[in-house]
């Protein structure tokens, strides 16, 4: 039976391949998922995607979410880059991260985060969850929860409510109101974590998100603070179906 690292070295490979010759499929074919991204630590550009409509190049955004593409109907996503060709990258293309898909979910967000762990065997990682926001408005506060963590958090001094882990929720803006107080707590040794505690402001037609993953690649900063916390506001027309 192959070891785990075998198992991790033949889905690089595999990746490697798709990569360096996109024409060739590696896995079986599956119905293409929608997939929107934004990139945590600022902008990345130059980026290519395998999508169902041929190869695409993008900059992924830092500030807001991205259009929509569908992937290749592979059930992955593999972002790389063009770059000079050498003997670390004979086919000019460097990997900059890639992840499998969940099955069955038509819809995904995506985080690109960068990983600087020495051990990384790429520049970024890739986090997904499912994207289930198609009936979320205007005035509606939603996080998504990519950490291993529960969370609890609370709006305008409800009662909290929890958020499992790589899960999601969504809570909404009482009539009228465009503004409250914040609060948001993840599970610790010691017990809950208060992680954010503040006060957001909403504009019109806009929805608030909010972004919790855990910040493994910064020992020294997941020891003061164990997951990092990023808020976007969206604007709001007709839901997507």
């Amino acid at each position: 039976m192959p070891t785990p690292a075998a198992l991790r070295s033949l889905r690089l490979l595999l990746v490697l391949v798709a990569v360096a010759f996109p024409g060739v499929l590696v896995g079986p074919l599956r119905a293409a998922t929608e997939c929107r991204i934004l990139a945590w630590d600022g902008d990345v550009e130059d980026v290519r995607v395998r999508g169902s409509d041929g190869e695409r190049v993008m900059t992924v955004p830092s500030n807001f979410l991205s259009e929509p593409w569908r992937t290749a109907e592979t059930g992955a996503v593999t972002l790389f880059r063009q770059v000079p060709a050498s003997a670390a990258h004979p086919e000019g293309r460097e990997l900059l991260a890639t992840t499998s898909l969940p099955a069955e979910v038509p819809r995904v967000l995506l985080l690109l985060v960068r990983d600087s762990r020495p051990e990384a065997p790429t520049p970024f990682r890739l986090l997904v969850l499912p994207d289930t926001d198609a009936a979320s408005g205007p005035n509606h506060v939603r996080i998504y929860n990519f950490t291993s963590r529960p969370a609890a958090w609370t709006l305008l001094d409800r009662p909290p409510e929890t958020v499992p882990p790589r899960g999601q929720a969504t809570t909404l803006f009482a009539p009228g109101q465009q503004r409250g107080p914040l609060r948001l707590a993840v599970a610790d040794p010691a017990g809950w974590r208060v992680v954010v505690n503040r006060t957001i402001a909403l504009p019109d037609a806009h929805r608030v998100l909010l972004f919790v993953r855990d910040a493994v690649e910064d020992p020294e900063a997941s020891s003061v603070m164990p997951v990092k916390v990023r808020q976007i506001y969206e604007p709001v027309n007709l839901p997507r179906t």
